[in-house]
Protein backbone atom coordinates (compact mmCIF):
# COMPACT_ATOMS: atom_id res chain seq x y z
CA UNK A 1 0.00 0.00 0.00
CA UNK A 2 2.88 2.40 0.76
CA UNK A 3 4.27 1.95 -2.76
CA UNK A 4 0.89 2.80 -4.30
CA UNK A 5 0.72 5.96 -2.18
CA UNK A 6 4.26 6.93 -3.21
CA UNK A 7 3.43 6.41 -6.89
CA UNK A 8 0.25 8.43 -6.51
CA UNK A 9 2.15 11.26 -4.83
CA UNK A 10 4.84 11.17 -7.53
CA UNK A 11 2.36 11.28 -10.40
CA UNK A 12 0.37 14.09 -8.77
CA UNK A 13 3.55 16.13 -8.34
CA UNK A 14 4.64 15.48 -11.95
CA UNK A 15 1.22 16.40 -13.30
CA UNK A 16 1.32 19.71 -11.41
CA UNK A 17 4.92 20.42 -12.44
CA UNK A 18 4.25 19.79 -16.12
CA UNK A 19 1.96 22.83 -16.07
CA UNK A 20 4.99 24.99 -15.27
CA UNK A 21 6.84 23.98 -18.43
CA UNK A 22 7.23 26.42 -21.28
CA UNK A 23 4.30 26.12 -23.76
CA UNK A 24 6.85 25.29 -26.49
CA UNK A 25 7.58 22.02 -24.67
CA UNK A 26 4.29 20.36 -25.70
CA UNK A 27 5.99 17.09 -26.68
CA UNK A 28 7.74 16.83 -23.30
CA UNK A 29 4.47 17.63 -21.50
CA UNK A 30 2.65 14.92 -23.44
CA UNK A 31 5.39 12.38 -22.67
CA UNK A 32 5.35 13.16 -18.93
CA UNK A 33 1.55 12.91 -18.79
CA UNK A 34 1.60 9.58 -20.68
CA UNK A 35 4.15 8.20 -18.24
CA UNK A 36 2.09 9.39 -15.26
CA UNK A 37 -0.92 7.59 -16.71
CA UNK A 38 1.12 4.41 -17.13
CA UNK A 39 2.32 4.58 -13.52
CA UNK A 40 -1.23 5.12 -12.28
CA UNK A 41 -2.65 2.38 -14.54
CA UNK A 42 -0.01 -0.34 -14.91
CA UNK A 43 -0.41 -2.63 -17.89
CA UNK A 44 1.52 -5.31 -19.69
CA UNK A 45 2.33 -3.79 -23.08
CA UNK A 46 3.25 -6.14 -25.91
CA UNK A 47 4.56 -4.42 -29.04
CA UNK A 48 4.73 -6.19 -32.39
CA UNK A 49 7.29 -4.75 -34.79
CA UNK A 50 9.28 -5.77 -37.83
CA UNK A 51 9.76 -4.89 -41.52
CA UNK A 52 6.83 -3.85 -43.70
CA UNK A 53 4.53 -6.59 -44.89
CA UNK A 54 5.67 -9.26 -42.46
CA UNK A 55 2.18 -9.93 -41.05
CA UNK A 56 2.29 -8.00 -37.77
CA UNK A 57 -1.34 -6.83 -38.00
CA UNK A 58 -2.42 -10.23 -39.35
CA UNK A 59 -0.80 -11.94 -36.34
CA UNK A 60 -2.59 -9.63 -33.89
CA UNK A 61 -5.92 -10.08 -35.71
CA UNK A 62 -5.51 -13.87 -35.44
CA UNK A 63 -4.72 -13.56 -31.73
CA UNK A 64 -7.81 -11.38 -31.20
CA UNK A 65 -10.01 -13.69 -33.30
CA UNK A 66 -11.20 -11.19 -35.92
CA UNK A 67 -10.33 -8.27 -38.18
CA UNK A 68 -9.62 -5.67 -35.52
CA UNK A 69 -6.62 -4.02 -37.19
CA UNK A 70 -6.40 -2.83 -40.80
CA UNK A 71 -4.64 -5.17 -43.22
CA UNK A 72 -4.23 -5.05 -46.99
CA UNK A 73 -2.12 -6.48 -49.78
CA UNK A 74 0.22 -3.48 -49.48
CA UNK A 75 1.93 -2.09 -46.34
CA UNK A 76 -0.87 -0.45 -44.36
CA UNK A 77 -0.23 0.45 -40.70
CA UNK A 78 0.55 4.15 -40.48
CA UNK A 79 0.44 4.72 -36.72
CA UNK A 80 1.20 2.94 -33.47
CA UNK A 81 -2.18 1.34 -32.75
CA UNK A 82 -2.75 0.43 -29.10
CA UNK A 83 -5.37 -2.27 -28.52
CA UNK A 84 -6.74 -2.39 -24.97
CA UNK A 85 -9.75 -3.94 -23.29
CA UNK A 86 -13.11 -2.28 -23.89
CA UNK A 87 -16.69 -3.54 -23.53
CA UNK A 88 -17.21 -3.21 -27.29
CA UNK A 89 -15.05 -2.74 -30.37
CA UNK A 90 -14.34 1.01 -30.69
CA UNK A 91 -11.72 3.19 -32.34
CA UNK A 92 -10.34 6.44 -30.93
CA UNK A 93 -8.10 8.82 -32.85
CA UNK A 94 -6.36 11.79 -31.21
CA UNK A 95 -5.44 14.55 -33.66
CA UNK A 96 -2.58 17.03 -33.35
CA UNK A 97 -5.06 19.91 -32.93
CA UNK A 98 -6.46 18.20 -29.79
CA UNK A 99 -9.67 16.84 -31.32
CA UNK A 100 -10.63 13.29 -30.45
CA UNK A 101 -12.60 11.16 -32.88
CA UNK A 102 -14.30 8.05 -31.53
CA UNK A 103 -16.77 5.64 -33.07
CA UNK A 104 -17.87 2.00 -32.82
CA UNK A 105 -16.01 -0.54 -34.95
CA UNK A 106 -12.76 0.02 -36.79
CA UNK A 107 -13.75 1.98 -39.94
CA UNK A 108 -12.11 5.03 -38.34
CA UNK A 109 -8.75 3.21 -38.52
CA UNK A 110 -8.97 2.94 -42.30
CA UNK A 111 -9.33 6.73 -42.52
CA UNK A 112 -6.71 7.79 -39.95
CA UNK A 113 -4.37 4.93 -38.94
CA UNK A 114 -3.18 3.84 -42.37
CA UNK A 115 -0.42 5.29 -44.51
CA UNK A 116 -1.34 8.21 -46.78
CA UNK A 117 -1.22 8.08 -50.59
CA UNK A 118 2.58 8.59 -50.55
CA UNK A 119 2.96 5.73 -48.01
CA UNK A 120 3.85 8.15 -45.20
CA UNK A 121 2.60 8.52 -41.62
CA UNK A 122 -0.32 10.91 -41.22
CA UNK A 123 1.10 13.95 -39.41
CA UNK A 124 -2.29 15.05 -38.07
CA UNK A 125 -2.65 11.85 -35.96
CA UNK A 126 -0.95 11.75 -32.55
CA UNK A 127 -2.55 8.62 -31.03
CA UNK A 128 -4.64 5.66 -32.14
CA UNK A 129 -6.42 3.34 -29.71
CA UNK A 130 -8.81 0.45 -30.15
CA UNK A 131 -11.05 -0.88 -27.41
CA UNK A 132 -11.64 -4.60 -27.89
CA UNK A 133 -13.74 -6.98 -25.75
CA UNK A 134 -11.26 -9.88 -25.97
CA UNK A 135 -10.65 -11.66 -22.62
CA UNK A 136 -6.86 -11.65 -23.18
CA UNK A 137 -6.91 -7.86 -22.78
CA UNK A 138 -9.13 -7.77 -19.70
CA UNK A 139 -6.43 -8.13 -17.02
CA UNK A 140 -4.59 -5.01 -18.24
CA UNK A 141 -2.80 -6.30 -21.34
CA UNK A 142 -2.25 -3.91 -24.25
CA UNK A 143 -1.15 -4.94 -27.73
CA UNK A 144 0.67 -2.39 -29.88
CA UNK A 145 0.67 -2.77 -33.65
CA UNK A 146 3.57 -0.75 -35.01
CA UNK A 147 4.24 0.40 -38.58
CA UNK A 148 6.76 -1.57 -40.58
CA UNK A 149 10.41 -0.70 -40.35
CA UNK A 150 12.99 -0.44 -43.13
CA UNK A 151 10.89 1.85 -45.34
CA UNK A 152 10.91 5.49 -44.25
CA UNK A 153 12.73 7.30 -41.47
CA UNK A 154 9.51 8.61 -39.86
CA UNK A 155 8.16 5.08 -39.40
CA UNK A 156 11.49 3.85 -38.01
CA UNK A 157 11.56 6.76 -35.53
CA UNK A 158 7.98 6.07 -34.39
CA UNK A 159 8.80 2.40 -33.80
CA UNK A 160 12.01 3.28 -31.93
CA UNK A 161 10.26 5.87 -29.72
CA UNK A 162 7.36 3.56 -28.93
CA UNK A 163 9.68 0.70 -27.99
CA UNK A 164 11.64 2.97 -25.63
CA UNK A 165 8.43 3.92 -23.82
Amino acid sequence: MAAATSYSSLTNTLQKAVGLLDPDRAELKATVLRQCDRIANPTLRIAVFGPFYYGKSTLLNALLGGKTLPIDLVPTTGAAITVHYGPELTSRITLADGRILEEPGTDLLQRYATLDEQRRLRQEVTAVAVGCPHPLLQPGVELIDLPGTDDQDAQNQLVYTTLLE
